[in-house]
């Protein structure tokens, strides 16, 4: 997997303190390893133990898994546009990163309330991209936090 285009452990674990539980294509394990989501089993005789449980699969069915990280101390790994796509849909927070090439080819991250289209977190500056954004959605998970004290 690309590691780059998840969130990081740190920043994927405050998430879920927040409610974050949208399903994702990885998950982190309690040591901070990504691992992939979805797993092919090759046929169902690999994870059934009781046929009965599950009548409409054929013992040599190819399935797919879709692990779960709701009832485990596993942790979602999303991809970036998950998680902004999360804080403007559930919190109407829209964060983003924005460049400026008049001002030394700098990198701005942005948190604005999507109501108001006014900062709620201070722009502030990088020197590259992936900075600017996991600085911008660390801002949006404090203000969360603070929201929900």
């Amino acid at each position: 997997m690309m590691k780059k285009l998840f969130v990081p452990y740190s920043l994927a674990k405050q998430l879920k303190q927040i409610g974050f539980d949208v399903f994702c294509l990885g998950f982190y394990d309690a040591d901070g390893t990504l691992f992939p989501n979805v797993q092919e089993v090759s046929t169902c005789r690999d994870i059934l133990q009781n046929e009965k449980l599950y009548p409409e699969y054929d013992a040599d069915d190819t399935v797919f898994i879709e692990y779960s990280t709701q009832l485990t101390s596993d942790i979602a790994a999303p991809v970036w546009e998950q998680v902004i796509a999360w804080f403007r849909e559930k919190h109407k927070i829209v964060v983003s990163v924005y460049h400026e090439i008049d001002f030394e080819n700098l990198w701005w991250s942005s948190v604005n309330d999507m109501k108001t289209d006014r900062p709620i977190a201070p722009n502030t500056e990088f020197k590259k991209y992936n900075a600017a954004l996991k600085f911008a959605v660390a801002q949006a998970i404090k203000i969360v936090q603070t929201k929900n004290k």
